[in-house]
């Protein structure tokens, strides 16, 4: 499943694989998040760098969430 929400200039994916929500923001390092993260009303860009997790305030995406169910290999 994939999750998506719109932002004033941008839109952001957050994928459900079976570890959970992996958030992965532009060229940054992805990590792993609670689901109370994907429900809430205002995503904000986060990232890994080294050790740390980071949460950028200054891009954000606040319309509604929209989800989608992906079948891998639907293709084919």
């Amino acid at each position: 499943m994939v999750a998506m929400k719109c932002g004033s200039y941008d839109y952001h994916f957050i994928r459900l694989d079976n570890r959970g929500w992996y958030n992965k923001s532009g060229t940054m390092c992805g990590l792993y998040i609670d689901q109370s993260v994907v429900t809430n009303d205002i995503w904000y860009a986060m990232f890994v760098q080294g050790n740390w997790a980071y949460v950028y305030k200054g891009v954000f995406y606040d319309d509604e969430t929209i989800y989608f169910a992906v079948k891998k290999e639907w293709a084919k």
